[in-house]
């Protein structure tokens, strides 16, 4: 891992070692949540959909975290998805999630 980047390795697990999207998703939730329109929900929804599946497993984590504290039922087929991840740490998330859906 090069000095310096945002993620640390810990057997395979990403963890964030500073915010570096975390604002992007916080601030989605937020939307999500003040939502008066089923039109906005589904733009949130669309956007942590589509982040689920980057290559980059940090905004993978942001994304399934953000979902996870959202609405699970909604999610559900995205967070199944998610407990499938190469990340661990994705996965635990995902199964977490799950479990309290």
């Amino acid at each position: 891992m090069k000095r310096g980047s945002a993620v640390t390795q810990d057997k395979g697990a990403v963890k964030p070692r500073w915010p570096v999207a975390r604002e992007t998703y916080e601030h989605l939730a937020r939307e999500f949540q003040a939502a008066d329109s089923d039109i906005i929900r589904r733009s949130v929804q669309e956007k942590l959909e589509q982040d689920q599946k980057s290559s980059s497993p940090l905004i993978r984590y942001y994304a399934v975290s953000t979902m996870s504290k959202l609405d699970r039922n909604l999610f559900a087929s995205a967070l199944r998805l998610a407990t499938r991840d190469t990340d661990a740490t994705i996965r635990t998330v995902a199964l977490k999630a799950l479990q309290h859906a």
